[in-house]
């Protein structure tokens, strides 16, 4: 089990036969990692972005996959868990034998359904 399979938790999610993808995924604000990122004022870091992009993955694919490239990552907001633990996420998935391109977009709600994104993934999984 992955350490940040801990961190999120898939709370939705659909997956169409043309490879799309939307998700509704939950932070776990009493995760370990907001006790050094950062204390009193916890920040969902960057970079655990790719493991929810790799649980998608494995959801709609059935099997375990890893990084193979990030071709763009852009994290355009911060997530308080605490202050709003769930995250949207909406995108595709382009099958090519072991790999997986994945084009995934991030983002929250606001109480007017305002779409805030908070990151932008481009990368590519392999089995």
């Amino acid at each position: 089990m992955s350490y940040c399979t801990q961190l999120f938790s898939i709370e939705e999610f659909t997956f169409s036969e043309t490879f799309q993808f939307a998700a509704s995924v939950r932070v776990h604000s009493e995760h370990p990692i907001f006790t050094g990122h950062f204390p009193g004022s916890p920040i969902l870091p960057g970079v655990t972005y790719i493991d929810c992009v790799k649980m998608l993955a494995e959801k709609a694919f059935g099997v375990t996959h890893c990084l193979k490239k990030a071709q763009s990552m852009k994290f355009l907001s911060l997530i308080n868990p605490v202050n709003n633990a769930e995250i949207k996420a909406e995108g595709t998935f382009i099958k090519n034998n072991a790999v997986i391109a994945v084009k995934a977009v991030f983002f929250q709600l606001t109480q007017s359904n305002e779409k805030i994104i908070t990151a932008k993934i481009n990368a590519e999984l392999i089995q």
